[in-house]
């Protein structure tokens, strides 16, 4: 049976590769389209106070990005998260 912890990361993961637009860019909206997944994402920092600190705050109107990401993109990011547990 399939882990979902591991393809959601694995679906985060190919989603920040294909992005290409540094570390604290986050996926926050997944659509599923004829081709794949349309992920959106952008640049997060982490939130200073309240009861949800240190937690990402998505800042949705910098770096804006959405991209494609496939089944096969998935496969591949699962594979490189196992490999890299061993």
């Amino acid at each position: 049976m399939d882990d979902p912890e591991l393809t959601s990361e694995a679906v985060d993961l190919a989603a920040f590769n294909a992005a290409e637009m540094g570390s604290n860019w986050k996926p926050y909206l997944y659509e599923q389209v004829s081709n794949g997944l349309l992920i959106t994402g952008c640049y997060t920092r982490p939130k200073m106070s309240g009861k949800n600190k240190g937690k990402p705050m998505f800042l949705t109107k910098e770096g804006r990005k959405s991209v494609i990401v496939t089944s096969t993109d998935i496969e591949n990011c699962k594979a490189e998260l196992i490999a890299a547990t061993k």
